[in-house]
């Protein structure tokens, strides 16, 4: 039994030592991470980590030769190799919930696949950033299957499987999906994405379309599934537990097929078979029906020219809630008798129904929309359209896309712009990145270029700030915002248009900087107030080990006033020691928040620039912070280089 006398946050096991072929315990903390040799009961290495220890994964990171355990924690992930080195340091948006490691790009070489509560997936070759995905919750679950595909599961339920930066296929659940998983249970030479679900549903399913190929029931809720030589018969088994204690193993179906071919089982045609006769007496029932009320029929009908039509707005009249009125009417007497949208991350549930009242018929009706953050947001609307006094109605389906920075209002004449800003230089026409401002704005008409240089004022309406998008004659982009991640996701989305690899910026954000000699003062106070805690508790510790002793020397020569003294002095100092470790454990969360304000500055200040820039600029500002230099760090953020 190994007990480290703090809360483990997470495990994992894997070939750590390079020369060896065993495998080694890793144990994740709030506070440190530990490396622990089972078979010789002995640490290889324990390392403090300040930012925490949320999840672990272990093995070859791009080209680094040998085996290194990797640990996400407040906005950091970090690196160690066998001996305890630290080998790999960078930065996320958030706190880090899952990691894989997938060859992404097909160059033989692992990269890292990065979920964050930010709802972003990353991928990162070394410290770059070489991808970047948008989910509509934190990402709780990664896992990677054959070749360049992962799978992913999230907080609400969604489940789903990526080919590099495209999405397969994605299921929503009621139930949470506890772990995702790989393993070819089917025996057709492909990974199936196996999941464990909060209802103790285990099932698996084909990584290209998603239909379940397996199926299981736990009495409880699934807590983890893991795949090993169990049997001892050189095979590998997949494993799965419930929170309840119950272990189920399972074995790859011995049915040798040839790699992505399926084989009809008899139950599979038998369902599609039953699938169809239900469908036909659907169909057939439908009929009689309509034959029957044939009065009604007529009523139904509506003119063959009958359209549903979209217009899409930004609201900023609602000052407290400002949003995006979808307007949908007919183009005739015929009225809308319910709406429903289908769309990911901004309905409970990804679906909204409004269903007007008797009374309150009309050809036009007005969906309002929150987007909760800048992503583009696919909408899928079907409405019921009839005559006003029909009890059967026609369906019509239309779809529509909200462009990624939809709550920018685009502004008319010229306003003073803010005092932060960021610059930059592209080498591309100006017409094509007015391309990109009408694609990626919601505009009521599209930006025409009036002379050699561009100026637009945007509002954005959730924060009421003022962005200033400005182009020069001479290729210079400016963006004056005093939101610094706001500017870095219009830089990143611009430059992803552009498809430029490498990008250096100038910025001045006055905001930041003086959050950053804030946070870093209040750091290194924290760090101080820490060391002395440190001393104080290791006094008493030494105090109470002389008190037992003292108690236990009393009571051997029956010296009762002795041993009521000294027990005393001992309860005295036993609850000073617990003061101690309770302000101590306040102290490192406060270390911990400061640390992830910090981390979360550079990540965006990171975000200003693009590839080889970005990863420079993580790297100074990582060094510059281990060693307390503010004025580095202030450097850093305006020049990109120290």
């Amino acid at each position: 039994m190994l007990n480290l006398n703090q809360t483990i946050t997470c495990i994992q096991s894997g070939q750590l030592d390079p020369e060896s072929e065993r495998d080694f315990l890793v144990v994740g903390s709030p506070r440190s991470i530990l490396v622990y040799d089972v078979e010789n009961n002995m640490d290889i290495f324990y390392k403090e980590v300040p930012e925490g220890v949320k999840v672990l994964t272990i093995g070859r990171l791009g080209k680094m030769g040998k085996p290194v355990v990797i640990a996400g924690g407040n906005c950091t992930i970090v690196g160690f190799d066998f001996q305890g080195n630290e080998v790999f340091w960078t930065i996320t948006g958030d706190v880090v919930c899952s990691l894989a490691l997938l060859d992404f790009d097909s160059d033989n070489f692992n990269e890292l696949i990065v979920g964050s509560t930010d709802y972003d997936i990353r991928v990162f070759k070394d410290d770059e950033i070489m991808g970047e995905l948008t989910e509509t919750e934190a990402v709780t679950s990664l896992t990677p299957l054959q070749k360049t595909c992962f799978g992913y599961g999230l907080s609400n339920g969604t489940i789903g499987v990526y080919e590099k930066l495209q999405r397969l296929w994605r299921i929503k659940s009621k139930n949470k999906a506890i772990t995702v998983f790989n393993y070819d249970i089917d025996g057709d030479g492909l990974d199936e994405l196996i999941i464990g679900w909060s209802n103790g549903k285990v099932d698996g399913r084909n990584c290209r379309t998603g239909e379940v190929v397996f199926k299981d029931n736990f009495s409880s809720a699934v807590a983890g599934i893991v795949a090993g030589d169990y049997r001892l018969n050189g095979g590998r088994d997949l494993i799965c537990c419930s929170v309840t204690g119950e272990v189920r193993g399972y074995q790859t179906n011995k049915v040798l097929r040839a790699p992505g071919r399926r084989v009809n089982y008899g139950h599979d045609a038998v369902r599609e078979l039953f699938s169809k006769k239900q469908n036909l007496l659907l169909e057939l029932s439908n009929y009689k029906e309509s034959s029957n009320q044939a009065a009604e029929v007529v009523k139904a009908k509506i003119p063959m020219q009958t359209k549903l039509q979209c217009v899409v707005a930004l609201n900023e009249k609602d000052l407290e809630k400002p949003h995006i009125d979808v307007t949908l009417f007919t183009n005739n007497d015929t009225v809308i008798r319910a709406v429903l949208v289908f769309c990911e991350g901004i309905f409970q549930g990804e679906s909204h129904v409004l269903h007007p009242r008797d009374w309150e018929l009309t050809r036009s009706v007005t969906v309002p929309i929150t987007p909760v953050s800048n992503i583009p947001v696919d909408l899928h609307i079907k409405a019921l359209i009839g005559q006003i006094d029909s009890t059967n109605f026609h369906l019509f389906e239309l779809s529509r896309q909200l462009p990624r920075f939809a709550m920018l209002q685009l502004l008319k004449g010229k306003h003073e712009k803010p005092k932060s800003y960021s610059t930059f230089i592209v080498k591309e026409r100006i017409q094509r990145i007015i391309l990109w401002v009408n694609q990626n704005f919601l505009l009521q008409t599209e930006v025409t270029l009036a002379g050699l240089e561009l100026e637009l004022f945007f509002k954005a309406l959730p924060t009421n700030k003022l962005v200033v998008f400005c182009v020069g004659s001479d290729n210079k982009i400016t963006i004056f915002c005093d939101n610094m991640g706001l500017v870095g996701e219009i830089t990143q989305s611009l430059a992803n248009f552009l498809n430029v690899n490498d990008l250096e910026a100038r910025a001045e954000f006055p905001n930041v900087e003086e959050k950053m000699k804030m946070l870093m003062h209040n750091m290194v106070e924290l760090n101080e107030v820490r060391l002395q805690l440190s001393t104080d508790m290791a006094s008493c510790l030494d105090s109470i080990r002389s008190h037992v002793i003292r108690i236990e020397d009393a009571r051997i020569i029956e010296d009762v006033e002795g041993v009521l003294k000294w027990t005393t002095a001992l309860a005295t100092c036993n609850s000073d020691i617990l003061k101690s470790y309770k302000v101590r454990n306040n102290n490192h969360e406060d270390l911990v928040k400061s640390l992830k304000q910090i981390n979360k500055c550079i990540e965006q200040s990171s975000k200003l620039r693009v590839g080889k820039p970005q990863a420079r600029l993580v790297e100074l500002c990582r060094a510059a912070v281990k060693n307390n230099n503010v004025p580095a760090i202030l450097r850093i953020f305006k020049t990109g280089i120290n």
